[in-house]
């Protein structure tokens, strides 16, 4: 008897033992600009576009989420994840969205050294997909352009991008994301085309 209730003790940790399923990770990028509407060199000289600044989950590598019911808490997904740091990625987008603009002679990061006329400094106040009844995204970026020699704040604004996605998958949300960000880089030149 005693045997038996040990055999069974040892079927069942073995049971709890065995390896589950566990889910691969997938990792997302934000596409480059296909169509962009080039307005020739607007600014002489070069703009330096610094790494964006982003605060707490933004920051971070995590797909961000919202459920509808409960606006103010954020989520992480646990296993989808941006492929490199979302202050990089959109960082990258915006100097090869202003460079096919032709915005300025020179479009640059820091990392090439180059002196620079402007600096554009961007904050990613939100990159979330919330899903629920209306799924959708939300991006909204800071992003202010100042002349280098004398500190002058040349255009300051937040700009705000929602787009409806007809399911919830990480990969139609984080693809929208990615559109977003490319129609608040449309308006961002529009804007800086009438400096």
């Amino acid at each position: 008897m005693r045997s038996r209730i040990v055999f069974t003790l040892l079927v069942l940790l073995a049971g709890c033992a065995a390896p589950g399923v566990v889910p691969q990770d997938s990792y997302y990028r934000m596409s480059d600009p296909e169509s962009v509407v080039t307005a020739g060199a607007m600014l002489d000289g070069t703009i330096v576009v610094p790494r964006f600044l982003a605060d707490g989950l933004a920051s971070e590598r995590h797909v961000i989420y919202i459920e509808a019911s409960s606006p103010l808490v954020l989520r992480q997904y646990n296993y989808h994840f941006w492929s490199e740091s979302p202050t990089r990625m959109v960082q990258e987008r915006t100097v090869e969205y202003l460079r096919r603009a032709r915005v300025a002679a020179t479009v640059v990061t820091p990392e090439f050294r180059a002196a620079a006329d402007y600096q554009l400094t961007g904050k990613i106040r939100r990159l979330e997909q919330i899903r629920g009844t209306s799924s959708r995204v939300v991006v909204s970026l800071e992003l202010g352009l100042y002349r280098v020699r004398d500190s002058h704040l040349l255009h300051f604004d937040t700009y705000e991008q929602e787009l409806d996605i007809d399911d919830d998958s990480v990969g139609r949300a984080t693809s929208a994301m990615g559109a977003a960000v490319l129609m608040i880089l449309s308006r961002l030149t529009e804007d800086l085309s009438r400096l």
